[in-house]
């Protein structure tokens, strides 16, 4: 003979229940469903905004790459060029203060002042160069912004970033915080079921008050969250 299956509403016989105890069920089944509301809202705005915060943050940290990847070349020539002259500089005082008296020290004499408006000639051209314009002479508006970066606007942008991954971090709590409440919903949920099954008697009034405080622990944490 076949095995029939048996359903879950007729495993245990329904137990008679008093107007208290419906009473009581039903206000229970009402806050679970407010709860649920609640609890569901607060999980999807969280995940909401510590993914905006994230985006935020990538964005922070691509801005920081952009403007070292702009400024450091400009940076380098800078420094290029100004070693460049101090070599020339170097150069033309060591002729003079060193070379031997006769042809090199004429040959150094000479040549010295040269060297002197090279190394001169050469920085300035290597502050041209490296100098912003204050005309964006054909670049466009983020171009512009980006290469006139300064050193110190650099903390100000990690700053932003490392709030935004804190604030991410602060909503990927309270993602957790939601998802740890609904569980606990549920399980109140599946107590409420077996307390309308079993009825009013010891245990449909233990799995009704087990449910009460299962849903009291989702409606606290929620609020702990909410508040803190």
């Amino acid at each position: 003979m076949a095995e029939q299956p048996i359903e879950v509403d007729h495993a245990v016989p329904e137990g008679p229940a008093s107007p208290r105890f419906r009473r009581w069920l039903a206000v229970l089944v009402g806050i679970a469903a407010v709860a649920a509301s609640m609890l569901s809202y607060l999980e999807s705005n969280a995940g909401r905004q510590e993914e905006h915060n994230f985006v935020i943050a990538s964005r922070g940290a691509n801005d920081i790459s952009v403007r070292l990847a702009a400024t450091s070349p400009l940076l380098e020539a800078e420094a290029a060029g100004l070693r460049q002259s101090l070599v020339l500089g170097q150069e033309s005082l060591a002729r003079r203060a060193f070379a031997p008296s006769g042809i090199a020290f004429d040959y150094g004499f000479k040549v010295g002042p040269a060297q002197e408006r090279a190394s001169d000639r050469l920085l300035h051209l290597s502050e041209q160069m490296t100098t912003i314009p204050d005309q964006p002479h054909g670049l466009d508006p983020r171009t512009y912004e980006v290469l006139q970066t300064e050193p110190s606007d650099f903390p100000e942008i990690v700053a932003e970033q490392n709030e935004a991954v804190d604030t991410a971090d602060f909503f990927g709590t309270r993602q957790q915080a939601g998802i740890f409440g609904l569980g606990l919903l549920a399980t109140a949920a599946g107590l409420l079921g077996l307390a309308g099954l079993m009825g009013a008697g010891r245990p449909g009034w233990v799995s009704l008050i087990s449910a009460a405080s299962l849903l009291a622990l989702a409606l606290l944490s929620a609020a702990v969250t909410m508040i803190f």
